[in-house]
Formats: C-alpha cells, sequence, structure tokens
C-alpha cells in the first residue's frame, strides 16, 4: 500500500559520484550560505509574525509571503543537503530561493486557499509537541549521567541519530566511494520528517504532518483510484 500524499515534497536525489573526501570541506565551503541564510531567516521569523495575523483576520497566508518563506526553507533544504544533514552532492547550491529542478535537491509546499484561523494559535507550540520530541532525537545531542560513588558521577554526550548515520555515511564514502542506498534513504526520511514539522510549524499548511519517514529520494506518489469497471 502507498502513503498518502503529504502537501510538502521534499526531493534529495543521490550524486552517483561523489567525492570520497570533499565531505571534510564542504561545511567550510558553504559558509557565504550561512552568512546569507541568516538575514533571511531574521526576514522569515518577521514573515512569521505578518503571516500569524494575516491569517487569524483573513484565513489566508498572503502568497508573496508564502513565496518568501518557501524559498527561505528550499534555500536552507540545499545547503543541508549539499553540506550538514544529508551530504549527497558535490553539485555547490545556488543562492536563489526559486526552484531549480536541475539542482539534486528541492523542495514544494502547495499553497493552501484557506488556513485554520483558530488552529494557527496553537500549531506551531502545542500540537507539534509530539513531533518534537522524535526530531529532538533525531537532530540534538543528549547526556546521560550515571553515580560512580557517592561523591562522584560521570556524564557523557550522546550523539543525535543522524550524526551516526553521518558518520557511517562519510566512512564509507572514504573506504569504498559509496554511499549505502539504504543509509542514504534513511538520512533523506529524517530530513523530510524534520522539514514536514518545520512547514506544519511555520503556519504554511494545516494538514498535520505524519508520523512516518518516507525513505528515499522521493516521496511516493498517491496511490491511484481504480476506474469503475
Amino acid at each position: 500500500m502507498q502513503a498518502e500524499s503529504y502537501p510538502v515534497r521534499v526531493r534529495g536525489d543521490l550524486d552517483p559520484a561523489l567525492s570520497r573526501w570533499q565531505w571534510l570541506v564542504k561545511w567550510i565551503l558553504a559558509i557565504p550560505h550561512y552568512v546569507v541564510l541568516f538575514f533571511l531567516h531574521i526576514a522569515a521569523v518577521v514573515v512569521w509574525v505578518i503571516a500569524l495575523f494575516a491569517i487569524l483576520i483573513t484565513g489566508r497566508y498572503p502568497r508573496v509571503l508564502f513565496d518568501f518563506s518557501l524559498g527561505v526553507m528550499r534555500w536552507r533544504w540545499r545547503v543541508a543537503f549539499y553540506a550538514l544533514t544529508a551530504l549527497g552532492t558535490d553539485k555547490y547550491p545556488p543562492f536563489s530561493l526559486r526552484a531549480k529542478a536541475e539542482y539534486p535537491a528541492d523542495l514544494q509546499i502547495d499553497y493552501p486557499e484557506r488556513l485554520s484561523r483558530g488552529l494557527v494559535l496553537i500549531k506551531w507550540w502545542l500540537l507539534p509537541i509530539p513531533h518534537y520530541l522524535i526530531l529532538f532525537a533525531f537532530f540534538r545531542a543528549g547526556w546521560h549521567a550515571f553515580m560512580v560513588n557517592p561523591n562522584d558521577f560521570v556524564a557523557y554526550v550522546l550523539p543525535p541519530l543522524l550524526v551516526i548515520l553521518l558518520v557511517i555515511a562519510v566512512v564509507g564514502l572514504l573506504f569504498t566511494g559509496r554511499y549505502l542506498k539504504g543509509l542514504y534513504d534513511f538520512v533523506l526520511g529524517i530530513n523530510r520528517w524534520g522539514i514536514r514539522v518545520r512547514a506544519y510549524a511555520g503556519l504554511m499548511r494545516d494538514e498535520y504532518p505524519p508520523f512516518r519517514l518516507d525513505v528515499g529520494p522521493r516521496e511516493s506518489a498517491p496511490a491511484a483510484v481504480p476506474e469503475p469497471s
């Protein structure tokens, strides 16, 4: 059975000829993008606040603001795909808010004609809490401590799951020149989950994000409805 289609579609096509070593420096090469994204995210926060009040009053996310927010998310995903949370390509990301079919990573969110005025007050902080807890394990480190004796204890950092997966991926790249498909699919699924929740909390859709990874470079197409015989 195919998964039901969700209006946030995350694409990440794996580069079949990834460099064995370029992952060591891509996070440095992406510094110009970090600078631009810093200012874009400041603007995106302002846009989010304006959109919140617009939805409360009119039930609509102004299209020009929606397109800007989507563009910032798209830019952020391309940089993450290249240098941070996927490492799926060696192709440098474009400096653009627009969709780029020729780039191996992209993001599309269907524009909603109407949005709930009531949900806008709680869907960015209260309703996504179960997702936030799961994503915390995916993307954030944690501390664990235990007592050695009554006067001493030992503490250590537990790395997030995504970091563990990426370490395995780059070790595989270094020694074999290959990014294991199953591992890559899992990494993309984690990223896709996070982006869907970000879009929901960003007030861009009312549909609650599914609790599933939808692994792989692209989501499954919705199942076709059979024609009556």
